[in-house]
C-alpha cells in the first residue's frame, strides 16, 4: 500500500468518526443557530448607527 492511499484512507475514517462522534454526543440545543442577519451587522444602540456612517466632512480613505 502506497503511502498516499494510507493517509487519505486514514484522514477519511478519522473524519468520519469524529463527525458520527459529535452527532451522538453534542445535544441538538447545543448547535450553533444561523439567523438571516448576523448580530453583529445590527447595531445595538442608536448612536453606534449614526456614529458609523461616513459624512462628507471626513475623506474615506486616510492614505493621502
Amino acid at each position: 500500500m502506497k503511502l498516499h492511499h494510507f493517509v487519505c484512507g486514514s484522514s477519511v475514517i478519522l473524519a468520519g468518526w469524529l463527525a458520527l462522534t459529535f452527532v451522538v454526543h453534542v445535544p441538538v440545543q447545543r448547535y450553533q443557530k444561523h439567523e438571516a442577519v448576523p448580530t453583529a451587522a445590527v447595531p445595538r444602540h442608536p448612536t453606534l448607527a449614526i456614529a458609523a456612517t461616513p459624512t462628507a466632512d471626513f475623506p474615506v480613505s486616510a492614505s493621502r
